[in-house]
């Protein structure tokens, strides 16, 4: 299965992609379903800024969000080099 290009966001910029197709990166606080802290998840973003699943990858315990959601930034102002 092919799926098309998504672009990588956070939690903030959801409002502004109803309807895309998006990358979001996740931390669970508590347990979570995935078997991992850290999860990947691309899916079309609802109006209520919710995803529609399509697929997910563990991310492991160990991730810097930090410099994660730097990138995301970066990636927004250069779409071009990402």
């Amino acid at each position: 299965m092919s799926l098309p290009t998504t672009k990588r966001v956070n939690s903030a910029m959801l409002q502004n992609c109803v309807g895309e197709t998006v990358r979001l990166v996740g931390e669970f606080k508590s347990n979570s379903l995935y078997g991992t802290k850290f999860v990947e998840v691309i899916g079309s973003v609802n109006p209520d800024r919710s995803i529609t699943e399509w697929t997910s990858s563990n991310f492991g315990d160990d991730f810097n969000m930090e410099t994660y959601d730097a990138m995301v930034v970066k990636a927004q102002k250069f779409p071009s080099v990402f």
